[in-house]
């Protein structure tokens, strides 16, 4: 099953592999873990994210910077 999705702490919770696009193109691809890193986020979005593991399920949970907005 393909699921697009824009919250990326649900796509976290719920999906075995993601695909991290912009403009069209693929930037990351592969299970949840390697590819919702920081960097990637910031490569990706442009912010500066931190990524911590939810303390119920482990699963990554997003916070994105509140002080820098999208290119």
């Amino acid at each position: 099953m393909v699921v697009v999705l824009h919250d990326l702490n649900l796509a976290g919770r719920w999906a075995d592999t993601l695909l991290l696009m912009r403009d069209g193109r693929a930037l990351s691809i592969g299970p949840v873990a390697e590819v919702m890193s920081a960097e990637n986020l910031r490569h990706t979005f442009g912010v500066t994210a931190h990524v911590l593991l939810h303390p119920d399920h482990g699963h990554p949970q997003i916070l994105v910077s509140t002080d820098e907005a999208l290119p």
